[in-house]
């Protein structure tokens, strides 16, 4: 696993983490009945998952980081 290969791979378990703290709140809110705490979590959820998502779309193929490696 390259350098890179692992800072991607803590990144994005570094936002999973972000995104279950999120939900945590999120239902600790709903018990404790603030609609304050309950949208913050769940816009900071909303804004987790949209930082997410490059992590997850822009990783490389198998097939095209061997291909870049043996040029």
């Amino acid at each position: 696993m390259g350098k890179r290969d692992r800072k991607r791979k803590l990144e994005t378990w570094g936002w999973l983490l972000f995104m279950g703290s999120a939900l945590c709140f999120a239902v600790a809110g709903l018990l404790a009945g603030d609609p304050w705490s309950l949208s913050g979590s769940v816009l900071f959820f909303v804004a987790c998952f949209f930082f997410l998502v490059p992590q997850v779309q822009e990783r490389p193929s198998i097939g095209t980081e061997r291909d870049s490696q043996s040029a």
